[in-house]
């Protein structure tokens, strides 16, 4: 069986991993499935294109990204291939990732579910997508990360030095949530979310950005921070624990000056660190 890029034939057994090949050819024979190998797309990996006229089946086809991996290309065709059998079953008017369909795809994958075919890191993924307790059978960010990359290349791809990332960027380091402030010569000012410290950290470091289902939590976290500078004078706001009164700037050393209250001990704090804001003192 051999799948076709415009016209030059591919076998199947050269896009998926050789031990899925047998039962990949099995399925195209038995449902005559036409598959295309197209240009790379930037937010679709396969589709199912059919087309109808006056209740009459046309065409149908499955297309795939010419440049997948042989563990996603496999995953691909076998969702795609979901899709065209519930199109052409009684159940063709249900969800497009409804429940049928789901169950649909968990009866393919489950032959190819092996060490052979998908490593132990892609196989947890895969479980969890096809079987957890929020099963979508979809592509999840975990998912796609795990079926692209190997475990090496997956451990460099999930990594990214400190100087590389924008201003304002939540990272993970050392296992804390973190949000680059500012770039020094060869250290970086980052506030560690969870407990509002201000840090430096090497711009060498490698760091990595955190799971799509975690960012949003992450951001409205971030949210409660703003620069000391931003602070009006006066009011009290939280650093390391503790609470501070911002006093205004240091026109001698270009610092904010803050002290706690109720003290006249007098500190000064960089214009740029972020600080949680709490109520308005007035004297």
């Amino acid at each position: 069986m051999a799948i076709k890029k415009q016209k030059t034939p591919i076998p199947i057994s050269s896009l998926v991993p050789p031990t899925a090949a047998a039962y990949c050819i099995e399925l195209l024979k038995k449902h005559q499935l036409k598959i295309r190998l197209v240009k790379p797309r930037a937010t679709i990996l396969g589709t199912y294109i059919r087309k109808e006229q006056g209740g009459q089946l046309l065409s149908e086809e499955i297309r795939i990204n010419a440049n997948l991996n042989k563990e996603l290309f496999l995953t691909v065709l076998l969702h795609e291939i979901a899709h065209w059998l519930v199109a052409n079953s009684p159940q063709r008017k249900s969800p497009p990732h409804g429940t049928y369909w789901q169950q649909t795809f968990k009866l393919l994958m489950e032959p190819v579910l092996t060490p052979d075919n998908f490593s132990a890191r892609q196989l947890e993924h895969l479980n969890q997508e096809l079987y957890g307790e929020r099963t979508s059978a979809c592509f999840s960010a975990g998912l796609l990360h795990a079926l692209r990359f190997s475990d090496e290349e997956a451990e460099e791809a999930s990594s990214v030095e400190i100087k590389a990332l924008d201003l304002g960027t939540i990272f993970i380091h050392n296992g804390n949530p973190f949000q680059l402030i500012e770039k020094r010569r060869t250290r970086a000012l980052c506030l560690q979310l969870l407990e509002g410290r201000n840090l430096l950290v090497q711009l060498s470091a490698r760091v990595a950005l955190p799971e799509h289902q975690d960012l949003l939590r992450l951001h409205k976290l971030s949210l409660a921070y703003q620069p000391l500078e931003t602070v009006p004078k006066g009011n009290l706001f939280h650093y390391l624990g503790e609470t501070f009164q911002n006093l205004g700037s240091d026109e001698k050393s270009g610092l904010n000056k803050i002290r706690k209250p109720k003290s006249t001990g007098i500190f000064t704090l960089n214009k740029q660190v972020l600080v949680r804001t709490a109520e308005l003192i007035t004297d």
